[in-house]
């Protein structure tokens, strides 16, 4: 929750050139829903990131690093967690969960869509 924009920054750029930061926050509260896009230079230096920071602790948490060059994982993420079915410290990472539970997941109430 007490991630900021300029923490993850800080936390990332020894990886390489930093493109883009944005945490993701819900929509109708405000509250920071623990998922953010970093956009790199390089795909060397967003390897490096994922392969160095994943399963690591960040201010007490294991965060959960990845490769998604098209933010299909962070949608998916993010509908599950506005749409209720999880919380942040509850959301199937990776390969956690089959696809087919993740759609299932997101039939459970309509995802909000902004």
């Amino acid at each position: 929750d007490n991630i900021r924009e300029g923490f993850l920054t800080d936390m990332c750029k020894k990886f390489g050139d930093i493109e883009e930061v944005e945490i993701l926050y819900n929509p109708k509260n405000k509250k920071h829903l623990g998922i953010a896009k970093v956009i790199f230079g390089t795909v060397k230096a967003a390897k490096d990131a994922v392969q160095t920071l994943h399963n690591t602790s960040v201010m007490g948490n294991i965060i959960h690093v990845e490769l998604d060059p098209k933010g299909e994982n962070r949608l998916r993420y993010f509908q599950l967690l506005l749409n209720g079915t999880f919380t942040p410290r509850t959301l199937p990472v990776g390969g956690e969960v089959s696809p087919r539970s993740l759609a299932e997941a997101l039939l459970v109430r309509p995802p909000f869509l902004c």
